[in-house]
């Protein structure tokens, strides 16, 4: 029961984590972690930010690749 409520308590944090972070902007959210702007901190802070949004569109394309009807990319493309 205790594992149970520590995950929970865990995915909760997590959860809203993420979405503290979609509301502030990117500057912002460095910021709040203690990252002041010019810092090298701050510049792989947002480095990091842009790596995530350049996985998560990686995902979205291929999800729409892999769907019916979609249009898979062969080695002769």
């Amino acid at each position: 029961m205790l594992r149970a409520a520590t995950a929970l308590a865990v995915a909760l944090m997590l959860a809203s984590c993420a979405s503290t972070q979609r509301e502030l902007s990117d500057a912002e959210w460095c910021q709040s972690l203690g990252h002041p702007e010019g810092s090298r901190e701050y510049a792989e802070c947002r480095a990091q930010i842009d790596r995530q949004r350049q996985r998560v569109a990686g995902i979205g394309t291929l999800a729409k690749l892999t769907q019916p009807g979609g249009r898979a990319f062969s080695s002769s493309d």
